[in-house]
């Protein structure tokens, strides 16, 4: 406590002139904690809107790398049947054209061409009967009956088709494999494009909290360290005032003639620097 700060007759003087330092210590102190209140408010809105800024980033991230997900995945499955189809059909394609193959033809066309055969033997039946051959039974069934060459050039007319269907169909399994081949690679180019922007948005948002935070910190620092050189110029003016007034009052009482002894013991104060 400050020579005219406390009760007494000193305190009053301190009053009546205005240098009680107790109290305007305590003012500058609070003044300086306020500052600082706020400032520490300030830094943990700071933190709040870092905190809801950086998960409403992540849940935007979140939802866009589902949707990217599931549309490469909607778009594979949607192609991938005729990929299957595809490459069932290269397998095929590459049977054409053999010995096998033109036998499993040829054999396959004996139910196909029954039909006809009936329908020839029978007209042909009539045709020898009403002519009155007595071997039309025999007749009819030599007469209706597909001779090899035309079966081998329906058999191969039947593969030549399928081998263009095949062919077309490997085509389509071809473009369908490319189209999913790009959809996955899109689709990967386009996550990482996601990703990358997450972590730049949450770097720059952490870097500008990063900034202001240092900067409220700087701050209160200053703060404090202003409210500390206040305090000490209120002290250091206080005692200035009260080493003033001790000398005119030494001064004056020993220019009145004083007490004896007493003069002596205020000038040596007085030379003292008090």
């Amino acid at each position: 406590m400050g020579l005219f700060s406390g009760g007494g007759f000193f305190g009053k003087i301190g009053e009546a002139l205005n240098i009680n330092t107790t109290r305007l210590e305590g003012a500058a102190r609070r003044a300086g904690d306020l500052e600082s209140e706020a400032l520490d408010k300030a830094m943990e809105q700071i933190k709040s809107s870092l905190g809801i800024s950086t998960d409403f980033i992540q849940k935007g991230s979140a939802q866009a790398t589902g949707s990217l997900e599931q549309g490469v995945q909607q778009g594979v499955e949607s192609l991938d049947p005729f990929r299957t189809a595809g490459v069932d059909a290269l397998g095929k394609i590459s049977q054409f054209g053999t010995v096998g193959a033109l036998q499993e033809t040829l054999g396959g066309l004996g139910g196909f061409l029954d039909p006809l055969i009936e329908q020839r033997q029978r007209a042909s039946s009539f045709a020898l009967a009403g002519a009155g051959l007595s071997r039309s039974g025999r007749a009819a069934e030599e007469a209706a009956d597909i001779d090899f060459s035309t079966r081998l050039g329906l058999a191969q007319q039947l593969q030549s088709q399928q081998f263009q269907a095949q062919s077309q169909l490997a085509g389509l399994g071809v473009n369908a494999a490319t189209n999913i081949g790009n959809f996955q690679v899109q689709g990967g180019r386009d996550l990482a494009n996601v990703q990358t922007g997450e972590a730049r948005d949450l770097s720059r948002l952490e870097t500008g909290a990063g900034v202001n935070i240092s900067n409220l910190l700087t701050d209160q620092g200053a703060s404090q360290a202003a409210t500390e050189i206040g305090v000490a110029n209120i002290k250091q003016s206080g005692k200035l005032a009260a080493g003033n007034l001790v000398k005119e009052g030494v001064g004056a009482f020993v220019g009145a003639g004083g007490i004896p002894g007493i003069s002596e013991s205020l000038q040596g104060l007085l030379k003292a620097g008090v």
